[in-house]
């Protein structure tokens, strides 16, 4: 099934985005973060199922998490305007407690409402982020 192309301006902001935002506080260089977090998701079986993502899946979890790394925030149509989960917060993929985040993200989602793909706006790419945070703090022990 393929989708509309969508245009380059943030939701409900009417401003058209710069490239790619990037991430602060990172091990990883900003070119390299993504890449990494990708090719992770597409070729490393995680989770409780111990399987990879499909390239659509990883695509969406990198478009969330960049909003989130970046300080945007995760807006979503049918929550007021302006409203966006973790807009301006400092999340980093070495630091944050996505456990915490995770919980906060289903709080906030009782508050306003929760996507229409249950989850999977925001509780399934903080999720991926932590696990990809734990892989990463593995590979730096010598785990991997």
């Amino acid at each position: 099934k393929k989708r509309k192309a969508k245009s380059s301006k943030t939701a409900g902001s009417g401003e058209a985005t710069s490239a790619t935002p990037r991430p602060r506080n990172l091990n990883l260089n900003f070119d390299a973060w993504e890449k990494d977090m990708l090719d992770w998701l597409l070729n490393v079986p995680h989770g409780k199922n111990h399987k990879t993502c499909s390239q659509d899946n990883a695509q969406q979890v990198i478009r969330q998490a960049r909003k989130l790394l970046s300080g945007q925030g995760v807006p979503y149509k049918n929550w007021p305007e302006g409203v966006a989960f973790a807009k301006n917060e400092s999340i980093t993929l070495d630091g944050t407690n996505f456990d915490s985040l995770y919980e906060r993200a289903k709080i906030f989602q009782k508050k306003y409402g929760e996507d229409k793909g249950h989850g999977w706006l925001l509780l399934h790419p903080i999720h991926k982020m932590k696990l990809y945070q734990e892989h990463r703090a593995s590979q730096q022990r010598g785990e991997w």
